[in-house]
């Protein structure tokens, strides 16, 4: 779903490279074809704070520099959903554990 849609169809990341921003595009993939718009894992207490935590590791081993991963946690996060995406979206950050500055960027 994330392939097809992000990558394939709207081309996110190359029109995230064609701006010229300074931005690093982490996309989880909620459960796919869910009748409630499930947030799967997300919707445990705390997911998507360890979910932050997980992709600044994964930034940091990719750009081969541990500070890499302080820097992705000092920098600001938005927030993009559509369609049934809303909901999960909400209710991952209600119970998520995210730190202020991260909770008020959506």
């Amino acid at each position: 779903m994330l392939e097809r849609d992000i990558l394939d169809r709207q081309k996110v990341p190359a029109q995230i490279s064609a701006s010229g921003i300074n931005a690093v595009l982490v996309a989880p993939q909620f459960a796919v074809n869910a009748r409630d718009s499930s947030a799967g894992k997300f919707w445990e207490p705390g997911a998507f704070d360890r979910f932050i935590r997980e992709a600044a590791g994964k930034l940091a081993s990719l750009h081969g520099d541990p500070r890499a991963s302080q820097a992705f946690s000092n920098m600001p996060v938005v927030i993009v959903a559509y369609s049934g995406g809303y909901l999960a979206t909400s209710w991952s950050l209600k119970v998520g554990e995210s730190k202020p500055a991260c909770a008020g960027s959506y």
